[in-house]
């Protein structure tokens, strides 16, 4: 939300001419921190899809829909797909019907992924929410999506005022979330400070300043404390158009989130806290709480505290995370994701160190590679041993073919083929070649290779021989195709030619300190002896 310039995230074709929010994710789980996404379940999308408005007021419309810059394990989403319309996608997606989130637990979205759908946009009457009978207290959505983590005295204040009570439900929520409004003094931004409530939610109460998640999370506290179900929504608002093209674009800026609150016969049904500077959207059962003002705030209630809120910007959700730790206060978060910076460092350093092997080998095979062209001969670089005709000492051919026969050897070790250092390289060649599952191909590269090298080692003048970049290329393919996966993938990312120099020079690093400091030792105790024998011939 703060960078400064616009990354675009998705565009969107609809027949809708005022789309609704483009929902992925949602946060079920409420901690003292603030609201917290749980992992999906459900079934894969062939299976069919429910129809959650049936008999409900609701339009038709079509959408396609292209990510950019957009990786994550949930698909945005407008409302009710309908069966059999979801194309683009695979067979890795599946819906969870109490979330209504398409995820996948083996894949993420990818770069310029295209996607089309027919959904269904429900309409939301006032009159007919206010019908809604309330769920028995014995009922699971009841009891799971009422509970909050502690009483909070900013909450309570909320609960008791007289502007937000109500007969039924609707008319108990539509009073809590016109609370939300610039009558009782709440303002958008993404810059806030820390308060001293003692509370996230309190801190927020009372500073009365904040962006679409620490709103989007304050009401759905609220909600729940008056003993109505309600979870945060994660997506994008509706996003700018281009008239001349009918394409929406949905950048960073339009990322956001939103209340949803629960009304039996209904289901899920959003309301939206964020003043409209946050890209808020209104709608018929949730007017803009500033057309009405409401009474103004009595002395003992939370319009009378003052104080500020610590909110970083961090807390808003990102396409590649959207389990966001969604708190009205992430001052003790790490970058919006609910955990502590230091844990992220660790995070960080830990996978830092995982990744050294794979780099080093990668730097080491590039490195040698680059050697397998043709050098040009250098007096300067001077060898015991064989002069060319011209008089300049032949070193540069030798170390070319050293260096890729060395790569070819690291890669037999990364690969799980024995090596002998005592074998000629003409018969660890042909040991190679004559392996049963290596193209014919491959093992002609092998065993020039050896030939190579057997020249390089021997021969008086070993000769030009031709460059092995594509050869190798070739031969590490045949081993990876014919190792197992858990062979590949530890050639991969810890490839024993690496590891297995570190142990060596590990050890050897711990014998020669473990020599030196028995030499420290055996010099202190000879020092010691001295000294002693001195003092006794004074005696």
């Amino acid at each position: 939300m703060n960078q400064n310039n616009p990354v675009t995230l998705a565009h969107v074709t609809t027949d809708d001419t005022t789309p609704e929010y483009l929902r992925f994710a949602v946060a079920t789980q409420l901690t003292n921190r603030g609201f917290l996404t749980v992992m999906p379940s459900g079934q894969p999308i062939s299976d069919g899809l429910p129809n959650p408005y049936e008999g409900l007021a609701h339009t038709d419309h079509t959408a396609t829909i292209t990510l950019s810059n957009f990786r994550l394990n949930y698909l945005p989403i407008y409302s009710a797909p309908v069966t059999g319309t979801l194309k683009g996608i695979d067979s890795d997606w599946r819906f969870d019907v109490d979330s209504a989130e398409i995820f996948s637990p083996s894949t993420q979205t990818s770069l310029e992924m295209q996607y089309s759908l027919n959904y269904q946009r429900p309409i939301y009457d006032p009159t007919l929410l206010r019908t809604a009978p309330k769920l028995p207290a014995t009922d699971p959505l009841q009891k799971a999506m009422t509970a909050t983590p502690e009483k909070v005295k900013e909450v309570e204040d909320i609960l008791k005022d007289p502007s937000t009570q109500g007969n039924n439900e609707y008319d108990r929520v539509l009073g809590l979330y016109k609370w939300f409004g610039i009558a009782h003094g709440f303002s958008y931004s993404t810059a806030t400070k820390e308060g001293t409530a003692g509370t996230d939610i309190g801190n927020f109460l009372r500073g009365k300043v904040g962006f679409c998640v620490q709103y989007a999370a304050a009401l759905a506290w609220v909600v729940r404390a008056a003993g109505y179900p309600a979870r945060v929504a994660l997506g994008f608002a509706p996003g700018n158009l281009d008239k001349n093209t009918g394409v929406w674009t949905l950048t960073n800026k339009d990322l956001h989130a939103w209340t949803e609150v629960y009304f039996a016969g209904y289901g899920w049904v959003p309301f939206d806290a964020t003043p409209t500077q946050g890209g808020t959207t209104y709608t018929l059962w949730a007017p803009n709480p500033n057309e009405t003002i409401a009474p103004p705030p009595s002395s003992t209630g939370p319009g009378g505290i003052g104080g500020n809120v610590s909110v970083g910007p961090g807390n808003h959700p990102t396409p590649n995370e959207p389990n966001a730790g969604i708190g009205p206060n992430g001052g003790a978060g790490g970058g919006g994701l609910g955990i502590p910076w230091w844990t992220l460092a660790i995070i960080g350093a830990v996978l830092l160190i995982a990744a050294t092997p794979f780099a080093t080998r990668t730097r080491l095979r590039r490195r040698r590679t680059a050697t397998t062209a043709a050098p040009a001969l250098d007096a300067v670089d001077t060898d015991v041993g064989v002069l060319s005709p011209e008089g300049n000492i032949v070193t540069a051919e030798r170390r070319r073919v050293h260096a890729v026969w060395q790569e070819f050897v690291d890669t037999l070790l990364d690969y799980g083929f024995d090596v002998d250092p005592a074998e000629t390289p003409r018969a660890a060649a042909e040991r190679v070649a004559n392996t049963p599952y290596i193209p014919q191909e491959v093992a002609t590269d092998v065993r020039q290779l050896g030939q190579a090298e057997e020249r390089a080692r021997y021969a008086r003048r070993p000769g030009s021989a031709p460059s092995f970049a594509a050869a190798m290329r070739r031969i590490r393919r045949a081993f990876a195709e014919r190792a197992p996966w858990r062979v590949r993938l530890r050639a991969l990312l810890f490839p024993p030619s690496v590891t297995s120099r570190w142990r060596g020079a590990t050890i050897s690093g711990l014998a020669q300190a473990s020599a030196w400091m028995q030499g420290v030792r055996d010099g202190v105790a000879r020092a010691v002896n001295v000294r002693r024998r001195l003092a006794g011939s004074r005696q």
